[in-house]
């Protein structure tokens, strides 16, 4: 979180959204403190999300 925050200028009220990757206590701690409005899907999260992602894609 620290190099997005070093290569992004972020903005006011900008919100960030990033990969399960980023879902570390350390980063979310990170995100709190500089006041950034963070979005990160949990692991589980972005495997449901594969899973159906998945299935759709077998479908067409």
């Amino acid at each position: 979180m620290k190099n997005v925050k070093e290569n992004i200028k972020l903005k006011k009220d900008t919100k960030v959204g990033v990969d399960c990757g980023y879902s570390d206590a350390g980063n979310i701690k990170f995100a709190e403190d500089e006041k950034i409005d963070l979005y990160v899907p949990s692991r589980a999260q972005a495997q449901e999300f594969d899973g159906k992602e998945q299935s759709l894609n077998h479908d067409k």
